[in-house]
This record gives structure tokens, sequence and C-alpha cells, in this order.
């Protein structure tokens, strides 16, 4: 079993509780299946090794986005091709610019982004109501 795999399974059993303030500073990359890595970040990425290059799902916060890519990069070079929102928080979706920089550096390839009817409204929102996330997220989380 992966090492990521392995922490889960202890933090799921309650054999070793997990820590907060450590999940953000986890980092590395482990195969977790055949062509299947997970890559540690704030906001996990998952990628699959296609015949056609790397689908991810989720693209982590642009603040933990350059390492999730570095992580990624000890995995596969292949080009990623598509990427898909999980959902439209800005921890799952905000480093999609660190991975478009990558493929256009390396070719100008475009990644495809995908995501339910609901994503884009979401993001719509947060233009609206730019600062105020931070407010509630200080008063939610202190």
């Amino acid at each position: 079993m992966s090492e990521m795999l392995d922490r889960s399974a202890r933090w799921i059993s309650g054999a070793e509780a997990p820590s907060i303030s450590g999940l953000a500073t986890q980092s590395g990359v482990d195969e977790v299946g055949d062509r299947v890595a997970l890559v540690e970040a704030f906001s996990n990425v998952v990628a699959f090794d296609t015949d056609d290059g790397l689908v991810l799902f989720d693209v982590s916060h642009e603040l933990f986005a350059p390492g999730a890519l570095v992580n990624l990069r000890t995995w596969s070079s292949a080009p990623t091709h598509t990427a898909v929102y999980t959902h439209g928080h800005v921890d799952h979706t905000t480093g999609a610019a660190v991975f478009e920089a990558e493929a256009e550096n390396a070719g100008g390839q475009t990644i495809r982004f995908v995501g339910h009817d609901l994503v884009a409204p979401r993001f719509d929102r947060y233009q609206i109501t730019n600062g105020y996330n931070g407010v509630m997220n200080q008063r939610q989380s202190r």
C-alpha cells in the first residue's frame, strides 16, 4: 500500500488522528493504482495517465498548484489534456493557470476544463463577492 493510502487508512480506522495543521504541508505524489496518481496538496490532484495524456481531477489552489505540478512531473511527463473540476471551490480550481501555463510553454496544447453546470455560476459569484469569502473564512476558521 502506498504511504498516502496507508496514512489515510490509519486516519479512517482511528489508529492515528489527522493533524489539521499538517494537511497543508503534506506534499508528494503516490501511484495509487495502475496509471493513477494522487498528488498531495492542500487540495489534492488525482491524475490518470491515458494513451492521450493526463486527465486531472482538480488542479488545487493557486498557492499550492506550483508544488503539485512539480510533484506530478516526478510521476509523469505526459501532457495534460483534460482537467475535471469535482466542484467549484477555489481550493480545487484556482490552480488552473499554473497547469495552463505549463501546457502553453510546452507547445501550446490547450487543456479542456470540465465541470458540472453550476461551476461557472459559482465562479461568477466569486467575482461579484470578491473579498467577502475571505471575511467569511476568517469568521468561520479564525
